[in-house]
Protein backbone atom coordinates (compact mmCIF):
# COMPACT_ATOMS: atom_id res chain seq x y z
CA UNK A 1 0.00 0.00 0.00
CA UNK A 2 1.00 3.88 -0.65
CA UNK A 3 1.16 4.19 3.31
CA UNK A 4 1.80 8.15 3.99
CA UNK A 5 4.04 8.01 7.45
CA UNK A 6 4.27 7.42 11.23
CA UNK A 7 6.60 9.69 13.17
CA UNK A 8 6.84 8.85 16.88
CA UNK A 9 9.26 9.69 19.79
CA UNK A 10 9.76 8.92 23.76
CA UNK A 11 9.09 12.43 25.07
CA UNK A 12 10.03 13.20 28.66
CA UNK A 13 7.85 15.41 31.20
CA UNK A 14 11.11 17.79 32.80
CA UNK A 15 9.21 18.69 35.83
CA UNK A 16 8.11 14.99 36.86
CA UNK A 17 11.03 12.61 34.35
CA UNK A 18 7.86 10.83 33.32
CA UNK A 19 8.22 9.49 29.78
CA UNK A 20 5.46 8.87 27.52
CA UNK A 21 5.11 7.99 23.53
CA UNK A 22 3.64 10.50 21.20
CA UNK A 23 2.82 9.19 17.71
CA UNK A 24 1.56 11.01 14.60
CA UNK A 25 0.12 9.61 11.64
CA UNK A 26 -1.68 10.38 8.13
CA UNK A 27 -3.51 7.67 6.72
CA UNK A 28 -4.45 7.63 3.05
CA UNK A 29 -6.80 10.25 1.96
CA UNK A 30 -8.92 8.51 -1.50
CA UNK A 31 -12.59 7.91 -0.92
CA UNK A 32 -12.45 4.59 -3.06
CA UNK A 33 -11.90 1.11 -2.70
CA UNK A 34 -8.29 1.72 -2.81
CA UNK A 35 -8.10 4.46 0.02
CA UNK A 36 -10.68 2.14 2.31
CA UNK A 37 -8.41 -0.77 2.12
CA UNK A 38 -5.01 1.40 2.10
CA UNK A 39 -6.55 2.71 5.99
CA UNK A 40 -7.41 -0.59 7.16
CA UNK A 41 -4.23 -1.80 6.25
CA UNK A 42 -2.65 1.38 7.64
CA UNK A 43 -4.43 0.76 11.80
CA UNK A 44 -3.06 -2.32 10.92
CA UNK A 45 0.30 -1.47 10.43
CA UNK A 46 -0.07 1.33 13.50
CA UNK A 47 -0.48 -1.65 16.02
CA UNK A 48 2.24 -3.81 14.33
CA UNK A 49 4.16 -0.51 15.27
CA UNK A 50 3.25 -0.08 18.82
CA UNK A 51 3.49 -3.58 19.21
CA UNK A 52 7.22 -3.88 18.23
CA UNK A 53 7.64 -0.15 20.02
CA UNK A 54 5.71 -1.53 23.48
CA UNK A 55 8.22 -4.83 22.95
CA UNK A 56 11.05 -2.51 24.05
CA UNK A 57 10.85 -3.30 27.77
CA UNK A 58 12.28 0.58 28.61
CA UNK A 59 8.86 1.22 26.57
CA UNK A 60 6.44 -1.25 27.73
CA UNK A 61 4.25 0.24 30.02
CA UNK A 62 4.65 4.00 29.11
CA UNK A 63 1.37 5.40 28.41
CA UNK A 64 1.08 6.45 24.84
CA UNK A 65 -1.02 8.53 22.84
CA UNK A 66 -1.44 9.54 18.60
CA UNK A 67 -3.70 11.46 16.66
CA UNK A 68 -2.97 12.36 12.74
CA UNK A 69 -5.33 12.53 10.20
CA UNK A 70 -6.78 9.36 9.71
CA UNK A 71 -9.56 10.55 6.68
CA UNK A 72 -11.75 8.04 8.12
CA UNK A 73 -14.26 8.96 10.95
CA UNK A 74 -14.46 7.25 14.40
CA UNK A 75 -17.07 4.67 13.77
CA UNK A 76 -15.40 3.18 10.61
CA UNK A 77 -13.55 0.08 10.20
CA UNK A 78 -10.08 1.56 10.78
CA UNK A 79 -11.11 2.81 13.62
CA UNK A 80 -12.36 -0.40 15.15
CA UNK A 81 -9.34 -1.71 14.24
CA UNK A 82 -7.74 0.47 16.03
CA UNK A 83 -9.98 0.26 19.96
CA UNK A 84 -9.63 -3.60 18.94
CA UNK A 85 -5.93 -3.19 19.59
CA UNK A 86 -6.75 -1.44 22.72
CA UNK A 87 -6.08 2.13 21.43
CA UNK A 88 -9.34 4.93 23.00
CA UNK A 89 -10.58 7.40 21.17
CA UNK A 90 -9.12 10.65 23.32
CA UNK A 91 -12.44 12.73 22.48
CA UNK A 92 -14.72 9.87 24.26
CA UNK A 93 -12.99 9.95 27.20
CA UNK A 94 -12.20 14.05 27.35
CA UNK A 95 -14.05 15.59 31.04
CA UNK A 96 -14.37 18.88 29.27
CA UNK A 97 -15.04 19.00 24.86
CA UNK A 98 -16.29 20.82 22.54
CA UNK A 99 -18.08 18.94 19.74
CA UNK A 100 -17.01 19.98 16.50
CA UNK A 101 -14.78 18.34 13.39
CA UNK A 102 -12.08 19.67 12.13
CA UNK A 103 -11.78 19.48 8.44
CA UNK A 104 -13.39 21.96 6.23
CA UNK A 105 -12.90 23.86 3.09
CA UNK A 106 -9.75 25.62 2.10
CA UNK A 107 -9.66 29.83 2.75
CA UNK A 108 -9.65 31.64 -0.60
CA UNK A 109 -6.74 33.65 -0.95
CA UNK A 110 -6.94 36.94 -3.03
CA UNK A 111 -3.64 37.73 -5.17
CA UNK A 112 -5.14 40.94 -5.67
CA UNK A 113 -4.83 41.63 -2.27
CA UNK A 114 -2.77 39.69 -1.15
CA UNK A 115 -4.45 38.22 1.74
CA UNK A 116 -7.51 35.38 2.49
CA UNK A 117 -10.46 36.63 1.79
CA UNK A 118 -13.20 33.90 3.07
CA UNK A 119 -13.13 30.92 5.13
CA UNK A 120 -15.43 28.76 6.41
CA UNK A 121 -15.64 27.17 10.07
CA UNK A 122 -16.15 23.17 10.34
CA UNK A 123 -19.85 22.36 10.24
CA UNK A 124 -19.49 18.62 11.44
CA UNK A 125 -19.52 17.19 14.58
CA UNK A 126 -16.70 15.26 16.18
CA UNK A 127 -18.27 12.20 15.06
CA UNK A 128 -17.50 13.35 11.58
CA UNK A 129 -14.53 14.00 12.21
CA UNK A 130 -11.07 12.74 10.07
CA UNK A 131 -8.64 14.09 12.63
CA UNK A 132 -8.17 12.01 15.90
CA UNK A 133 -6.31 11.38 18.62
CA UNK A 134 -6.44 8.24 20.17
CA UNK A 135 -4.66 6.98 23.77
CA UNK A 136 -3.20 3.76 25.28
CA UNK A 137 -2.27 3.35 28.65
CA UNK A 138 -2.90 5.09 31.98
CA UNK A 139 -3.38 8.87 30.67
CA UNK A 140 -6.26 10.78 31.88
CA UNK A 141 -7.74 13.08 29.19
CA UNK A 142 -8.87 16.47 31.23
CA UNK A 143 -9.82 17.91 27.96
CA UNK A 144 -10.01 18.04 24.53
CA UNK A 145 -10.42 21.29 22.19
CA UNK A 146 -10.85 21.88 17.99
CA UNK A 147 -8.94 25.06 17.72
CA UNK A 148 -11.79 26.94 15.19
CA UNK A 149 -10.29 30.59 15.24
CA UNK A 150 -9.49 32.54 11.92
CA UNK A 151 -5.97 31.95 11.84
CA UNK A 152 -6.70 28.09 12.30
CA UNK A 153 -8.72 28.56 9.57
CA UNK A 154 -6.66 30.17 6.79
CA UNK A 155 -3.82 27.94 7.91
CA UNK A 156 -4.89 24.49 6.51
CA UNK A 157 -7.94 22.82 5.63
CA UNK A 158 -7.49 21.09 9.28
CA UNK A 159 -7.72 22.79 12.59
CA UNK A 160 -5.61 22.20 15.33
CA UNK A 161 -7.02 19.59 18.21
CA UNK A 162 -5.42 20.42 21.77
CA UNK A 163 -5.51 17.69 24.08
CA UNK A 164 -4.84 18.22 27.73
CA UNK A 165 -3.49 14.82 29.24
CA UNK A 166 -2.18 13.80 32.63
CA UNK A 167 -0.42 10.17 33.67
Amino acid sequence: MNSKSVTWAVMRVRATGKCFIAMSTHFYWTSDLEGDAARLSEAGQLLELIGTIRSNASYAELPLIVGGDLNCTVSSAPADILRGGGLVSAWDEAALKNDSSGHHKDAEYSTLYETYISWSRPTKKYADSIDQVWKYGNITVNGFATVTCTYALIASDHCPEIVDISF
